[in-house]
């Protein structure tokens, strides 16, 4: 018994301290839509991607191609890299990302030729 517990106690430490990427990565996307004088509001639709501990996080969105930094890369995203991006309904794009991750979506993302 003492044997089992001392197994199940090692193999607890070892998966705590190993360097295992996150299995939380995920992009959020929140797109504006203006109606001009039908509504008083524009109206925002959100759509969630949850990806798996990935190196990139490579998507292409309102005629831009972004390249973001994913948790198995070598940062040590311990907590995943979980992002906000945010479409206006003129196609500007801003966004967000946690630390160490990609913080400045917008740069990481440019034009399609």
């Amino acid at each position: 018994m003492k044997k089992l517990i001392l197994i199940t106690f090692s193999a607890l430490v070892f998966m705590l301290s190993s360097t295992v990427p996150a299995l939380a990565d995920g992009v959020e996307f929140k797109y504006q839509a203006d109606f001009g004088s039908t509504l008083n509001q524009p109206v925002i639709a959100e759509k969630y991607f949850p990806f798996r501990g990935v190196s990139r996080i490579v998507f292409e969105v309102a005629g831009k191609k972004c390249n973001l930094l994913g948790s198995a890369s070598p940062i040590r995203a311990y907590q995943g890299c979980n992002y906000t991006i945010n479409i206006a309904a003129d196609g500007t794009l801003t966004g967000s990302g946690n630390s160490p991750c990609t913080t400045d979506v917008a740069a990481a993302c440019t034009p399609i030729k």
